[in-house]
């Protein structure tokens, strides 16, 4: 498992903790190799229909959104955790799927908000995906 994570997986990015904060609009791709990836959007402009990938080879990726931000997050980890605002799933090759804002989120059901919304689209091939406020 924890093989075939790695062996599917883009190995981009440099080693350590990197955090991202942006301001206006963030970017539409993260990538790193081994540490914490933090992409801290809180303060960020125009999010609504965006969409923003971010991935880390071995170790994690941690989003913290807006509390009121339409959300549609899709979380991966090949051997490890994912966290969801408080949803968890952990083991191998887990996911889950999530839509809402960060004061109301549900899982699983594969629903997509009417308003415009950011997509999220994180992995992490061995380690721990977290969205949080």
């Amino acid at each position: 498992g924890a093989v075939e994570a790695l062996l599917d997986f883009p190995f981009a990015g440099g080693v350590g903790d990197k955090t991202h904060r942006p301001t206006a609009s963030a970017a539409d791709e993260y990538r790193w190799g081994v540490g914490k990836l933090t992409i801290d959007l809180r303060d960020a402009d125009a999010l609504a229909g965006e969409e923003i990938e971010a991935s880390v080879v071995l170790g994690e990726v941690i989003v913290l959104v807006p509390p009121d931000l339409p959300l549609v997050v899709t979380a991966e980890s090949g051997v490890g955790d994912v966290v969801v605002l408080g949803e968890e799933n952990g083991g191998f090759t887990v996911d889950l799927q999530c839509h809402g804002t960060a004061e109301a989120i549900t899982c699983g059901d594969g629903a997509v908000p009417d308003e415009p919304y950011l997509r999220l689209e994180l992995e992490v091939a061995i380690g721990k995906v977290e969205v949080t406020r």
